[in-house]
This record gives C-alpha cells, structure tokens and sequence, in this order.
C-alpha cells in the first residue's frame, strides 16, 4: 500500500460502512382461497383490505399508553364457507426487532368459532417510541414466525408513549370517621 513503483497506477476510494439493519421474521400464508383478514381495528387504526400472503400497513399507526387497556377486532372475510380460525396479535415492547419477549404475544384466541376481539394492557416494561405490531389470521393456531397453508398475516407500526404522571392536585383523605373527603386543589 505505500510503495513506489515506475509502472502503473494507484486510485484511493471511500467506502462507508453501513450496518445492516435486523429484520422481522416472515410469515405469511400461502393461500388466502378461502379466507382472509379483511378489516383491522385498533384505536385510529381501521384498515380494510382485501387478500394477500402477507401486508405491510407499518405506514399505519396508532398510540398505545403504558398501562391502558386497548381493544382490537379482527374481521375475517370467508370465500365460500367459515371455518375455525386461530388469530394472534404481537407488539414487539422491546423493539428487538421480533417477537419472542413473552409479553410480546399480546393477544391469542385459538383454533376455534368465537369472534375475534380481544383486550390488551401495554406493560410498564414496554420502551416507548415506533414499534411494530403483527396481526395473524390462520386456519391453525398462529404464530409469529411461519409460512402457512391458509390465512394472512399483516403489520402495523404502533407508537408507545409513556402513562400521564398522577395529578398532584389530587388527592384522598381517609379520616378515623370512616367518611371520604375528596380534595381538588
């Protein structure tokens, strides 16, 4: 590299270095024949969409607070006849970019007939900011990471934001009485 010589020619380059940035798992299903996940609903989120393997809606997103309980509903669209379906929601709380932390799985109803509405309450473990969320709908039992004969998966960006500080305008005092006197400053 540092040498002089009579015939030829030296030429210097800049290289960056990027780091590669760790992707989410796939999982998709491969037939969406005779159903699909047609309309998901989560706080602002309301997309309808028809079939696909798989859907990238991360351009969606929606708040979440830190211990407050949220309600999804996944509607299934059937082709043909219904069938028993297992559904399964994943929020990626530790932004590790998967979804293996067990708090992770935020919603399961499995292989059955019941409709697909579910709760869930944001950890106070949960780091705040973008992350993304993982809806699945599977003729089976669904998990994060997979290739399935039937169904569809689908991802959306939540935004995690921390829980409001208590007011410290208010406030309880019990008295020896057994009477509650509430106080606002």
């Amino acid at each position: 590299p540092c040498e002089t010589f009579s015939h030829g020619e030296v030429e210097d380059y800049t290289v960056n270095i990027v780091a590669a940035q760790p992707q989410y798992c796939a999982s998709q299903g491969e037939s969406q024949a005779f159903e699909y996940i047609s309309r998901v609903q989560l706080n602002t989120i309301d997309n309808s969409s028809g079939p696909s393997p798989y859907s990238d809606f991360t351009a969606m997103s929606t708040d979440l607070t830190i211990g407050i309980s949220n309600t999804i509903t996944i509607t299934p669209e059937w082709i043909g006849y219904e069938a028993q379906e297992g559904y399964a929601v994943w929020i990626d709380y530790n932004q590790d970019n998967d979804f293996d932390y067990l708090e992770e799985r935020v919603w399961y109803q499995g292989y059955g007939w019941a409709p697909p509405v579910g709760s869930f309450t944001v950890p106070p473990s949960a780091l705040t900011g973008n992350t993304r969320m993982r809806v699945s709908m599977k003729f089976g039992n669904p998990y994060p990471c997979e290739t399935f004969s039937h169904g569809e998966v689908e991802d959306y960006t939540v935004n995690i934001v921390a829980a409001p500080p208590p007011s410290p305008c208010d406030f309880v005092i019990n008295t020896d009485c057994g009477v509650t006197n509430n106080f606002s400053l």
